[in-house]
């Protein structure tokens, strides 16, 4: 899945992919921290793997439910979830 991450109006993180948004489930580990532009995303071992406003490539796939290790399901709210891979900016 292609896009770019935005926070919506209860302060979550989706996916915006054009046509609608997706709630990426994050794998154990992950974190988001504030940055002077926005926010990044951060994997397990505290690298940046996406930002705020940047495409990215989001690997995994859509599932439901979710699995209760990932974190960010409480943001789905009838949305697609993505339970999110690899990411690779673009």
């Amino acid at each position: 899945m292609k896009g770019q991450l935005v926070v919506d109006a209860s302060g979550c993180l989706q996916v915006d992919v054009g046509s609608k948004t997706v709630t990426p489930a994050w794998p154990l580990g992950y974190s988001v921290r504030r940055a002077s532009n926005g926010f990044d995303v951060l994997d397990a071992q505290g690298a940046v793997v996406a930002r705020s406003g940047k495409s990215a490539d989001f690997g995994g796939g859509g599932v439901a439910p979710a699995p209760a290790s990932y974190s960010n399901l409480a943001c789905a709210k009838g949305s697609q979830v993505w339970a999110v891979g690899k990411v690779n900016q673009t």
